[in-house]
């Protein structure tokens, strides 16, 4: 069968993907811009609930090797590779769980955490397993502690629902076997579509999305379309059932969605001025934008309304680092319904400090400008320029098993995406950042031999991680000569160089 007895597809893997929108430093960024205090990155406990092959958790581990990271899913395929993941890249700060959430007994030795996140799964499970997901969170959420949860969302996926509903339909009865599910469904998708049925033509946008459906690997094809299970839901309804543990609604993702400013359009505003109430507002903005997809954060009330602290107060103290060199920085950028105010000659100056290393919102204030205007002006200007996406948070200064651990899963990933081939991309691990960004494959292995090694040149060390790869020469499967090598480590390293990854990647705090 292609469902384990939850309803959860278990037959096939999953795809392989990074989510930003899980690290810990992205959660702490946005608990902290809607007013709640951010988690202590020095010491934490993280769960993520669904983690898949782990490729998230794994990068979030690394770049965090004082926190502790639990993974937990029920497919044992994906924790095996997950594991033998973690081995390879040296990871001892994870702990992996092949179990469903509602067979891990309350009296485990699981810690209570920071940090627990779901992506997507809320909207695969039934009501019996999200009951058994939410007294997981109330048993191991700390007081003050954050839950991040993603889902397909109302009203925007009733559309999407209605063009799963046709493969469904058709191919559900005709095979117990997920992948061969997905590959009939989309045969008969294509069928409707090339004979312009009435329903594709009166809803053309369904249509456009339908077609889209065609580009995507066929794994994602059946674990979006075919569990057993399978629930949009509205803002209220999820926030109803984490009331139930008593959770709070935090924020939301994209970062526009919490700034007033930004998240409706301007005609628009002398009405949302009358739902004051932050749910009611989610609720109508999600009708106003036709939301699809939600990613919502949670948080655990603590005595006295400890968590709750005025934003300025929890940005304060929290680094930020530009990512953008200053002679590409743009000034006129839109963010939702804004157009962010960057060109004034304080913003300039903000952006400027947030070159080279990270800074805080109370190192800034000490230059002799900004030491004359009001902290929550400033805490402003930082955001903006987040919301711009050319200053990113940042973590707190690098310290040695830091970069070492990310130096070896970087190493890890880039090696393993090479040998699956030379075109496509590798996901690479910012220390200075704690999130992950995308490489070409080859760039990505010559930029972890510049991130390591140092008594070899970066060239000899890309040449001993090409020949652990495997690769050969295509016309007779034979090793790529040295000789060869050494020419194309010195090639492509002069063309990062001269395009700027290599430059960019030390921005980031993926090379030294």
């Amino acid at each position: 069968m292609g469902t384990s007895a939850q309803g959860y597809i278990t037959d096939l893997p999953y795809t392989d993907n990074y989510y930003e929108q899980l690290a810990p430093v992205t959660l702490n960024y946005l608990a902290a811009v809607n007013g709640c205090r951010p988690r202590d990155l020095s010491d934490f406990d993280y769960c993520e609930v669904g983690c898949g092959f782990g490729l998230s958790l794994l990068v979030h581990a690394a770049a965090h090797p004082a926190g502790r990271f639990v993974g937990i899913d029920l497919n044992a395929a994906h924790i095996r590779h997950a594991e033998v993941r973690a081995t390879e890249a040296g990871i001892a700060n994870v702990r992996l769980i092949a179990e469903p959430v509602g067979e891990i007994p309350g009296s485990t030795d699981l810690p209570r955490f920071d940090f627990i996140v779901l992506h997507g799964v809320y909207s695969y499970v039934g009501e019996a397993v999200r009951g058994e997901i939410l007294r997981f969170i109330d048993r191991h959420l700390k007081p003050g502690g954050l839950v991040l949860v993603s889902y397909n969302a109302l009203p925007g996926y009733a559309g999407h629902q209605a063009v799963g509903e046709i493969m469904r339909r058709f191919a559900r009865p005709l095979s117990d076997n997920s992948l061969e599910r997905a590959e009939l469904g989309l045969s008969c998708l294509r069928l409707m579509l090339n004979a312009q049925v009435p329903f594709f033509r009166l809803n053309p946008e369904l249509a456009k999305y339908a077609e889209s459906l065609f580009d995507r690997d066929p794994r994602y094809i059946a674990h979006e379309f075919f569990h057993e299970h399978w629930n949009p839901f509205s803002v209220d309804q999820v926030s109803g059932e984490m009331d139930t543990v008593g959770l709070e609604f935090a924020g939301a993702l994209p970062l526009w969605q919490n700034h007033p400013e930004a998240d409706v359009p301007e005609i628009l505003a002398p009405f949302f001025a009358t739902q004051p109430e932050r749910l009611s507002r989610e609720a109508h903005k999600d009708f106003i934008y036709n939301t699809v997809f939600r990613t919502d954060l949670y948080i655990r009330p603590e005595p006295a309304d400890a968590h709750r602290v005025e934003r300025t107060a929890a940005l304060w103290n929290m680094p930020f680092c530009g990512v953008t060199p200053p002679e590409s920085v743009r000034l006129s950028v839109h963010s939702g319904a804004l157009t962010l105010p960057l060109n004034s000659r304080e913003s300039r100056i903000v952006f400027n400090l947030l070159q080279g290393r990270p800074r805080t919102p109370a190192q800034l204030s000490a230059h002799p400008v900004l030491q004359a205007i009001e902290p929550a002006r400033l805490i402003d200007m930082i955001c903006w320029w987040v919301l711009s996406a050319q200053v990113r948070p940042a973590l707190p200064a690098d310290d040695d098993a830091a970069d070492n651990s990310a130096a070896e899963i970087n190493t890890a990933m880039a090696v393993d995406a090479l040998r699956e081939g030379v075109l496509g991309k590798a996901w690479l691990v910012s220390r200075r950042l704690g999130i992950a960004f995308q490489f070409d494959r080859l760039p990505a292995l010559a930029l972890c031999a510049a991130s390591t090694s140092p008594e070899a040149s970066p060239e000899a060390r890309l040449c001993t991680l090409i020949a652990r790869c495997g690769l050969s020469m295509e016309e007779n499967d034979a090793p790529i000569p040295h000789t060869e090598l050494q020419g194309l480590a010195a090639q492509l390293y002069a063309e990062l160089a001269a395009g700027g990854t290599l430059a960019q990647a030390q921005r980031l705090g993926i090379v030294a």
